[in-house]
This record gives C-alpha cells, structure tokens and sequence, in this order.
C-alpha cells in the first residue's frame, strides 16, 4: 500500500519543482505539528532579484497569516488550484564564505571602504560593539545599501 503524502510534503514536493524550473537550488522540508503545518526553504547566494521571485512562488502556498492583534491565524489565500497549501512558508538566503570575502573585497575596492577595514572602525562607526567586517559582509548580502549597494555592482 502506498504511503499518502501530508499537505505539508505536497506543497514541499511542488516548490522544490517550480524552484528547479527557474534553476534555482534549494533545500525544501516541511513539516507537520500539532499547531499546523510549514515549508522551510533554505537557498545559499540569491541576488535580491531571483529572491523576489522563489518569494513569489512560495508565497501562493501559504494559506494566510497570524494576526498579532486578534491572535488568530487569518486564512486569506486559499487556492484550490494547487496541490497543497501550509500554514507558513520561511525562506532563508544564507551567504557563503565565498560570498562574505567577495563582499569584502569590494568594500576593500571603494574608495569609501577604507574606513572599515578593521573591526575597530566598523565597531565605531556603527557604534555597535558586536560589529565586525564579516557581520557588515552579512548585513550587505541582506539588502543594506552601503556605498551604492553591492548587488548593483554584482
């Protein structure tokens, strides 16, 4: 007898597929709880471009969304068109090592960068003592435009 797949793995199974359509790599897993279900999605070295659109696509499998002020889970897009639908979708876009020294190196390029080619000055400047160059890297992988922004240049 063959085993039924959750909503949760059916929504999964149908993001990795439209992920890989558009070519991008991604770890997919869902899961199932007593409060509902969810899709993690975790992608390394996405430009805010093709970010926007793996959100794009994962949004449609999100039912709804929690609503802080009634403290109650608003159902608002359902779609029976697709195979399955969860509770919540996260999508992570981590950097890599590779891209945290590109990062660097391109601050390191600008004429401006030179104030933070320490942690000390980068500590100063953003007066933030758990500051470093690679937490900076972290921030400007994220989307902080610094200098003109790193991903116009990219």
């Amino acid at each position: 007898m063959a085993r039924e797949l959750t909503d949760a793995a059916k929504a999964a199974k149908a993001i990795r597929a439209e992920l890989k359509a558009i070519g991008v790599k991604a770890r997919v897993k869902s899961q199932t709880y007593s409060g509902g279900d969810s899709v993690d999605v975790y992608t390394t070295d996405l430009t805010p471009e093709v970010m926007a659109q793996v959100n794009t696509i994962c949004k449609k499998y999100q039912e709804g969304h929690f609503d802080g002020m009634t403290d109650c889970y608003e159902y608002t897009n359902t779609n029976s068109e697709l195979a399955a639908q969860v509770k919540y979708v996260f999508v992570e876009n981590s950097a890599s090592d590779d891209m945290i020294t590109n990062i660097l190196n391109w601050i390191d390029s600008k004429d401006a960068g030179k104030q933070f080619d320490t942690d000390a000055k980068v500590k100063e400047f953003f007066r933030d003592y758990s500051m470093s160059r690679y937490n900076l890297a972290r921030k400007m992988f994220r989307g902080y435009d610094l200098f003109g922004g790193f991903w116009q240049a990219a």
